[in-house]
């Protein structure tokens, strides 16, 4: 039998840092998709404090660039630059 969803894990592939059948390892906070030359932008997540923030690529490249997490607000931020090829990536919270 076949089993459907959506898991990522570690570059080790030690830990599973998102699962889409069970919250166990995080779960779905945002998904982004950025247009090739699109203008940069800020999100926040103050409903977020304490949490820990990872950026999942969902390209074949396995890389997001021009994009960072911080949180000097005391909750998790998403800085995207402006990258001149597309991309397509995701929040995991835990």
């Amino acid at each position: 039998m076949s089993e459907f969803g959506f898991r990522v894990r570690n570059a080790a592939n030690l830990a599973v840092w998102f699962d889409s059948r069970v919250a166990t390892a995080g779960v779905c906070l945002d998904f982004i998709n950025e247009p090739a030359n699109a203008a940069g932008y800020t999100r926040t997540y103050p409903t977020f404090v304490g949490r820990t923030v990872r950026m999942v690529s969902m390209d074949l490249n396995g890389a997001v660039g021009g994009a960072a997490v911080d949180y000097a607000l005391g909750y998790p931020r998403l800085t995207v630059g402006t990258s001149a090829f597309p991309q397509s990536f995701m929040l995991v919270v835990s």
